[in-house]
């Protein structure tokens, strides 16, 4: 494979270009009928859009057997490496980490290019290619459970107000973190919210205490700028030069 390599943007870039609860996933996703925390079963991932794939061609298409994921990647990840990673532990048990997660998004991005169920079928070959039996049935769970949480979030931000939208008031705003706290919480363990989502976590901590610093009408516009920029520097150092780079 080329050594052209897509970069996943750290979580707090996606959401300081507007991104903050709902993701690109909610133009596209259908809701899954599965019961949170538990594993949904292969059948609940057939909600695509119309226009990507037909349902009659996803039916006729003979798809090749997949052994490492990575056979006939469409157009989007064919010149690329493959971001994220996985790895197991010396008892055989999968590893919970960011680059799971990436690994996860970076297969979900050829979705419109390719069937759900299909992007989801490589993401598990993949997985079965690179880990212990035990570890692959593991992260292949968790792939179902985040798909679900994907859709479940998609589903609760349906015809909410847009999170950069002029009216969003500090409550809202603190009210849509805490929602989507609460749906991870029924859908991941402890260790697998603190791999996939802390950094987003902490974001959105910062977002809310922005926020309330811009509104607050008591400060002097010099005190605000010093307030703000202490929030700036208790952020995470990788945190801080990402946000500076934007």
């Amino acid at each position: 494979m080329a050594a052209t390599s897509i970069k996943r943007a750290a979580p707090w870039l996606a959401l300081l270009t507007g991104t903050l609860l709902a993701g690109a996933w909610v133009a596209w996703q259908r809701s899954v009928p599965a019961q949170a925390g538990s594993q949904a079963p292969d059948t609940a991932f057939g909600w695509i859009r119309p226009e990507a794939v037909g349902a009659e061609k996803v039916a006729e298409q003979a798809w090749p057997v997949l052994r490492t994921g990575l056979e006939g990647l469409p157009r989007s990840l064919a010149a690329t490496e493959v971001d994220g990673g996985v790895q197991a532990d010396a008892a055989g048990h999968l590893k919970l980490d960011r680059g799971l997660r990436h690994l996860f998004d970076y297969f979900l991005s050829l979705v419109g290019e390719e069937p759900l169920a299909r992007v989801r079928e490589r993401i598990v070959a993949y997985l079965r290619a690179h880990l212990p039996a035990s570890a692959a049935a593991e992260g292949a769970h968790l792939l179902d459970r985040y798909l679900a949480y994907e859709a479940a979030r998609g589903q609760q931000g349906q015809g909410a107000p847009h999170d950069g939208a002029p009216d969003m008031s500090l409550s809202t705003l603190a009210q849509r973190m805490a929602q989507i706290r609460a749906l991870r919480q029924g859908y991941f363990s402890a260790a697998e919210r603190q791999a996939f989502f802390s950094d987003e976590e902490v974001f959105d901590r910062y977002t809310l205490d922005k926020l309330a610093v811009m509104q607050d009408s008591s400060l002097s516009p010099p005190d605000k700028a010093q307030r703000l920029h202490q929030l700036v520097e208790a952020l995470p150092a990788e945190m801080r030069a990402s946000m500076t780079a934007v």
